[in-house]
């Protein structure tokens, strides 16, 4: 039914219901298999419900569709002008496998791209990522030095093992909203 209802109703509003019951149905393999999350990932769908059903496949223990799901940002960082979107769409998987992708903008010059990078950090890093931050704690920005350190403190509460698979609780964090 779940599959009707997305194909008969591709706008945002019942999309947003879409990835609602997902999420709903992430501990529930009966009414939603592995099986059926997987045709929902590659359909062509909005990044967001293509988003969920990976992190409810991840949540179940499998991070195969999440990590094929980053991997698709690659291209992305390398333009400048679609580096941002692209942060934001890794930090919004709550995953640490992300952080492979955004540790390398690290290193880059222009403050406004290191602070987008820690702030995707901060919402899939653990602290395994916390060395490569600490030099960015003397970066001549302000704003950059400042929330590298937050940065930091946020990431050293968490272990290494942290964020390997997506929790319930960021599932839910990161769903679309629903229409009124």
């Amino acid at each position: 039914k779940l599959r009707d209802f997305v194909v008969e109703h591709p706008d945002t509003g019942h999309r947003a219901i879409a990835s609602k019951l997902l999420v709903d149905l992430a501990d529930n393999r009966e009414a939603l298999s592995d099986a059926e999350l997987i045709w929902f990932y590659r359909q062509p769908l909005d990044s967001s419900l293509k988003r969920i059903a990976a992190q409810v496949l991840s949540l179940r223990g499998d991070n195969q569709l999440l990590d094929d799901y980053i991997a698709a940002f690659a291209g992305q960082l390398q333009k400048p002008s679609e580096r941002s979107a692209a942060l934001a769409a890794l930090g919004q998987t709550r995953y640490a496998g992300a952080g492979a992708l955004i540790l390398p903008l690290l290193q880059e010059p222009q403050p406004t791209l290191l602070l987008d990078a820690l702030l995707a950090l901060r919402l899939t890093g653990n602290e395994s990522h916390v060395a490569t931050l600490k030099p960015l704690q003397n970066h001549p920005d302000e704003a950059v030095r400042w929330l590298a350190g937050d940065v930091i403190n946020s990431l050293e509460l968490l272990s290494a093992k942290a964020r390997q698979r997506v929790a319930m609780s960021d599932l839910v964090a990161e769903l679309p909203a629903l229409p009124l």
